[in-house]
């Protein structure tokens, strides 16, 4: 193998280790030098090895979790701490003997006594075959929101096995599922009769109450009434503006009106004004009325009314409730 050597004159440190550089690159197996490392390199790229694939494959663990259709929640976190922190007390508890094996029959023998997970202390929890590491787990757990639902919730915990729950299952005081509310039967609108109606005493919100009837409905029905002096019939709803035929046929049967109620006005007293703004009566109608009274005399009763020639039965008879011939 060729070797490379320097003159002895006149070349301090840094440009010796220049020319050795320059040397060993000039040798047909330098490269091999670029890919040499020393005992520490080469441990330290191992470990670094390991934690990538340590984190491959946590990473895979959990994007796998997250697609079976349920990204982990609170729950899952709750759970997860808590199998953390059994780690951590089984690394503070003292190792057993050398040649000591726990015997399982002599959890397994302990007595199992009805009880409610989420009630229970430590000292319960280890009388069930617990250990105390495991009791402190279980009641950090409930202690960080956690509840039992059904018997099914204690097999999450870390620290209970498929055969453990099995023996313990049969003590759960929870039930197998949760079972939904009883839905109370909801009435038709139909079946619910609402209360029948006075339109001489209504309010805009009692009239309300009608189905069909909202605020621009119950708001004519009373302007109405107090134009009218009140309602002798409930058919009279025909006559307040837009009113359906079909809804007032639906609300007919819970409403009523009592004539007594009606206000009237004096047919022999009343001036032009007053007939006038009655809607029974128009301005021409008025000045007739109060002409004919000023030439002929009072009225005495509704057969007066004819003699006008300006009114008709169905008129007069229609407007007859609201006066009085006093």
């Amino acid at each position: 193998m060729e070797c490379c050597t320097m003159p002895k004159f006149g070349i301090n440190r840094a440009g010796g280790i220049g020319m050795r550089l320059i040397c060993r690159m000039g040798r047909r197996d330098g490269w091999k030098d670029w890919f040499y490392f020393t005992t520490r390199q080469r441990s330290g790229l191992l470990l670094l090895s390991a934690l990538c694939v340590v984190l491959v494959a946590v990473r895979l663990f959990l994007s796998g979790h997250a697609s079976d259709g349920e990204a982990p929640g609170p729950e899952r976190h709750r759970e997860l701490l808590a199998m953390l922190e059994e780690l951590r007390e089984r690394e503070r508890q003292p190792r057993p003997a050398a040649g000591h094996k726990e015997q399982p029959a002599q959890r397994a023998s302990a007595p199992c006594f009805a009880f409610d997970p989420n009630v229970i202390d430590r000292s319960q929890w280890m009388a069930l075959g617990f250990s105390e590491a495991q009791a402190s787990s279980i009641l950090r757990y409930r202690a960080s929101g956690a509840v039992f639902r059904v018997k099914a919730d204690v097999k999450k915990l870390f620290v209970v096995s498929e055969e453990k729950y099995r023996w313990l299952a049969d003590c759960i005081q929870l039930p197998d599922s949760l079972q939904p509310a009883p839905r109370t039967p909801r009435i038709a609108a139909a079946e619910i009769s609402p209360p029948v109606l006075d339109l001489n005493v209504a309010d805009t919100a009692a009239l309300m109450q009608l189905r069909g009837i909202g605020p621009y409905f119950a708001r004519k029905i009373v302007r109405y009434r107090d134009a009218l002096g009140g309602y002798c019939a409930v058919r009279q709803l025909s006559e307040v503006y837009r009113m359906r035929p079909g809804l007032l046929d639906s609300i007919a049967p819970f409403l009523t009106a009592d004539p007594a109620a009606v206000a009237t006005m004096s047919v022999n007293h009343a001036g032009v004004e007053v007939l006038e703004a009655h809607p029974y009566l128009s301005r021409s109608q008025a000045e007739v009325l109060v002409a004919y009274r000023e030439k002929h005399g009072p009225y005495g009763k509704k057969e007066d009314l004819k003699k006008m020639l300006l009114l008709t039965e169905e008129e007069i008879e229609r407007l007859v409730p609201y006066l009085s011939f006093d």
